[in-house]
């Protein structure tokens, strides 16, 4: 059996690499692919640029079949946790975090508030502040995570509250 130290020759460039440069092929005798990663990542971009509706409708096809899985895959990856651990954020904070709600509305879904400074897409450890519903989530999101708007609307509701017509 070969070590991650041994050395292999691609079939594509001719030239030799470490173990680690090809993918696992549990096929091959050495349990190594026979093109290293960079000629087969090479290889699948000219297929893609060749035939991109193939290519497009398989992934399409796949995450059809597997919407469960890819869904829960796509938020932990985005988020860094499960929506199993949200579930528990949620019970631990009472519902959401700004108006206590205990079934999201909207959507839904929970919604995992985080500074938008520090991560646009996604959300870590630093930047996380809390689960909230959609509609408390929006209202961030609207105010443009800006304090003075939201400050400006609680003193418009006030005003119009007082004023009634």
């Amino acid at each position: 059996m070969a070590t991650l130290s041994d050395y292999k020759i691609c079939c594509h460039c001719k030239q030799e690499k470490p173990f680690n440069a090809f993918n696992v092929d549990r096929q091959v005798k050495d349990s190594r692919a026979r093109t290293c990663k960079e000629c087969r990542s090479i290889e699948r971009k000219k297929l893609r640029a060749v035939n991109p509706e193939k290519y497009d409708a398989a992934k399409k096809k796949w995450r059809q079949e597997n919407k469960e899985f890819y869904a829960s895959w796509a938020f932990k990856k985005r988020h860094g946790m499960s929506k199993e651990d949200v579930l528990v954020i949620v019970e631990k904070q009472g519902g959401c975090k700004i108006c206590k709600i205990q079934i999201p509305l909207g959507d839904g879904k929970w919604h995992i508030d985080h500074d938008h400074s520090c991560c646009y897409r996604k959300s870590c450890d630093n930047c996380r502040r809390g689960v909230l519903c959609n509609f408390c989530n929006s209202m961030i999101g609207f105010a443009r995570e800006d304090k003075q708007i939201l400050k400006n609307a609680i003193d418009y509701l006030n005003y119009y509250k007082r004023n009634d017509r």
